[in-house]
């Protein structure tokens, strides 16, 4: 993955001519060059995940300060992340036919200066159920507009995706995977604060803490599989990570209403090697396939399907529950006790489980994520 990362970043810079490795001398500065590069771009990188980490360790006090519902308070993360998907396709290609450096220093700079205004303001959004008249004209509307762009798309001499890409059948099955990873990854991230806020009675501060031990796992465990999936290769390391994601998906839905904070702790940790495991080598699956010339739509792409993964499985996990809970859909948040807690964790246990499910499903994704020539 490391290999694979730093060609794209040696073919990338020379791309876009403004920091060219080539004009370094022999032997002295090149790979200097490439890993300067690289912690740039990570240090940049990482601020939209801690931002969005932010948000869902805090969402239980917002929606308690707000007199929210679940349902109400889940728009919070799901218009960020929409707003995310509705622009990075076309930014993906304009770093293609600008630059790659200009483009992210302009997104770089647009990000902090919204996120000092965040500090600043706070807005209150309004419920849009997914099946009422207007929720289902706005599904409607996507869904005409989403075929248009296809066919259009498909017309034009210079698209900005050329859907071509996906006959790549590793490309494709990789994204796949991707887009199924963050669907069960954000079971987690959702639903956990909920649980410690409102069924063991955390305070945020707290549940920061705990949530920390899944990102933790993520971090060690995502260079050691990257390094060796330049070894033995990305498949076979990204089907043991999802199955060990799956395996800590089942732990917590095994929770229940007096668990102590170790014991939800080490349960995240275990969903945190999993996904550590699993996203280096299908990352460098997914840019490894495409070809030099979609290298910036890739990317796009890679990180559409794993924000429209986050939005979808934030969307499953609360059916779940809100299914199973109706009052979380409908009462003010809070700490749930007597029969609401019950009906509440078996929500969560269904929540859990349906996310154990889409894990197993891309692990068995990424099997499928192999080279057309390949049997």
């Amino acid at each position: 993955m490391q290999r694979n990362f730093l060609q794209h970043v040696d073919s990338g810079v020379n791309d876009i001519g403004t920091t060219r490795i080539d004009s370094v001398a022999p032997g002295t500065g090149c790979v200097t060059s490439k890993w300067t590069i690289l912690g740039a771009v990570m240090m940049g990188v990482i601020m939209g995940p801690i931002d969005g980490s932010i948000v869902n360790v805090v969402l239980p006090a917002i929606a308690a300060h707000f007199h929210s519902d679940y349902s109400l308070a889940q728009w919070v993360p799901m218009i960020y992340l929409l707003s995310i998907c509705s622009f990075i396709l076309v930014y993906g290609r304009l770093g293609d036919l600008l630059g790659y450096k200009t483009i992210f220093l302009t997104g770089l700079a647009c990000f902090a200066g919204a996120s000092f205004l965040c500090v600043l303001y706070a807005n209150r959004g309004q419920s849009l159920g997914w099946f009422s008249a207007r929720g289902g004209a706005l599904l409607l509307c996507a869904a005409v507009f989403g075929w248009l762009f296809v066919y259009r798309e498909r017309m034009s001499a210079q698209p900005m995706i050329d859907f071509s890409i996906f006959s790549n059948r590793r490309f494709s099955f990789a994204c796949l995977s991707s887009l199924l990873n963050f669907m069960a990854l954000y079971t987690v991230v959702f639903l956990t604060p909920w649980y410690l806020t409102d069924a063991l009675h955390r305070n945020f501060l707290t549940v920061g803490m705990v949530m920390t031990a899944f990102p933790l796992l993520t971090f060690f465990a995502g260079p050691l599989s990257g390094s060796l999936s330049d070894h033995i290769g990305s498949r076979g390391l990204a089907f043991f990570g999802m199955c060990i994601h799956a395996v800590g998906l089942v732990l917590l839905s095994r929770l229940d209403g007096a668990a102590g904070n170790s014991e939800v702790a080490w349960r995240l940790a275990v969903c945190g090697l999993g996904a550590g495991i699993f996203q280096s080598p299908i990352n460098s699956a997914v840019m490894g396939s495409a070809p030099a010339r979609f290298r910036g739509v890739a990317s796009s792409i890679l990180a559409v399907t794993r924000n429209i993964g986050m939005v979808f499985g934030i969307a499953v996990a609360g059916a779940v529950v809100y299914h199973l809970a109706p009052f979380t859909s409908s009462g003010h948040a809070g700490h749930f006790t007597g029969h609401r807690m019950d009906a509440y964790l078996n929500g969560l246990h269904w929540a859990y489980s349906a996310g154990a499910l889409l894990s197993l499903c891309a692990a068995f994704s990424a099997l499928l994520a192999k080279r057309n020539t390949d049997k």
